[in-house]
């Protein structure tokens, strides 16, 4: 079986695949100080309740944008999993052909998540990933990356908001009741999820207008089932794009 870990800067999503079947997945909090055992310790407990056992995982690959966090991710496969794993980087094959200035400078998570829409699709598609940052990519059926636009995560945005107003409180990341909210925190939420649903739907129509032919949009991230059903531009919601493009850049590249 293939292990799969994204380290984004927020949260590192774990999967686990049988063949072409995912069969257990999770989403934890990146700390970089988090030791091997630590991760052994965390894992494990997380396998037990499905029923899974280090001993079955042949295979694991990493996609990561936090560099601290990788080595003890490193440390962690070796000693507890006794393989060597794929790590997502330049030189590996992933199907996708960066059309942008400098390829070099895209996070592996993008370019991971762009894979996972490309072998999964074959259409051409608008991507808002919302996690840390909100990014908005396009992928055509091709496989062309073609860029897109990046601004400041929900997260972010509440976080910069009550930590920089003295009396606005850390709130519930939720939809309000209405839109009108009658009290501080309802007018935080209804700023929050109504003005991503309004950022996002302003990106998405212009670049679809700069997009000839048929194309779909795609929201994923951990804040795409909230934030999606609110924007006008979505079409659907896979929250696995991510690992699927891991199992998709493994496959293509394993030996």
């Amino acid at each position: 079986m293939l292990l799969a870990f994204d380290i984004g800067n927020t949260n590192t999503v774990v999967g686990v695949f049988q063949g072409e079947e995912m069969i257990a997945n999770w989403r934890l909090s990146t700390d970089p100080k988090r030791t091997s055992d630590e991760y052994g310790a965390k894992i494990h407990s997380l396998f037990l309740f499905k029923h899974l056992d280090f001993s079955t995982i042949t295979d694991v690959i990493v996609s990561c944008v936090v560099p601290d966090a990788l080595q003890n991710i490193l440390w962690f496969v070796e000693k507890y999993l006794h393989c060597q794993p794929l790590v997502v980087g330049h030189g590996l094959k992933t199907g996708i052909n960066m059309k942008i200035d400098n390829p070099k400078s895209s996070g592996a998570d993008l370019v991971v998540t762009a894979a996972g829409a490309y072998h999964k699709y074959h259409e051409t598609l608008v991507i808002v990933d919302m996690g840390t940052a909100t990014t908005v990519t396009v992928v055509t059926g091709k496989g062309e990356y073609l860029g897109g636009a990046i601004a400041p995560g929900i997260n972010v945005a509440m976080n910069a908001l009550s930590g920089n107003a003295a009396q606005l409180p850390r709130i519930e990341l939720t939809a309000p009741p209405k839109a009108i909210g009658t009290n501080t925190v309802h007018a935080m939420q209804s700023g929050l999820v109504y003005g991503y649903a309004g950022l996002i739907d302003r990106i998405v129509s212009e670049i679809l207008a700069e997009i000839p032919g048929e194309k779909r949009v795609v929201a994923t991230g951990g804040q795409a089932t909230l934030i999606a059903q609110h924007a006008k531009t979505i079409d659907f919601i896979d929250e696995d794009l991510l690992l699927d493009g891991l199992l998709a850049i493994y496959q293509m590249n394993k030996k």
